[in-house]
């Protein structure tokens, strides 16, 4: 595949991705490779040295879960997800905390859950490709920010959210896996 496009967000950051990658919201018809995509990827971080997810997650009952709420979103080539992830308004953790208590923007928030990109595919542009399609429909739904827990131990991601204009605002430990950066940003802010 080649590199391609140049994407414009409505935050202002421009983002270099794959020709005629479409973001959308996923359908039934892809749990199954959506299911493998996922796959991959935890097999990937835990060949890397990162726990947090493994083969059995996310399942595709989760995967079936989130396309059914209307929640999960993902980028498309060629007829086939090479990113994805689920957005709600939940943390999705026991005792979920009300959203004002964590975050700084007041107003509807949404947050991010799940984020894959295809570890044939990384490095280039997909991972930030899909957060600016989540971003801009956050925008046109009047969302205020966008959040997210992130494994402190994966500094891949944290690489890609912070370079995405997140910032920390709380750690949370979690047992059997270690600290949890609750991280946000403004939706429609500019980032490097």
């Amino acid at each position: 595949m080649a590199r391609g496009d140049i994407y414009r967000t409505k935050g202002g950051g421009t983002i270099v991705g794959f020709d005629h990658a479409v973001f959308g919201k996923a359908a039934a018809s892809q749990a199954a490779s959506l299911r493998a995509l996922y796959f991959r990827t935890a097999k990937n971080m835990n060949r890397k040295g990162i726990f947090q997810w493994n083969t059995q997650y996310p399942d595709k009952a989760r995967i079936l879960r989130d396309i059914e709420d209307g929640t999960l979103y993902l980028l498309e080539h060629e007829g086939r997800p090479v990113a994805a992830a689920a957005v709600n308004d939940s943390l999705e953790i026991e005792d979920d905390p009300p959203p004002e208590t964590i975050w700084s923007q007041p107003g509807p928030a949404r947050v991010i859950h799940r984020l894959c990109v295809d570890p044939r595919l990384q490095g280039q542009g997909l991972g930030k490709r899909l957060l600016a399609g989540i971003e801009d429909a956050a925008l046109a739904a009047g969302v205020k920010s966008l959040c997210l827990m992130v494994l402190a131990a994966n500094p891949f991601a944290v690489g890609l959210y912070t370079s995405f204009g997140f910032t920390v605002r709380h750690t949370y430990p979690v047992e059997d896996f270690g600290e949890f950066l609750f991280i946000e940003k403004t939706a429609g802010a500019s980032y490097a």
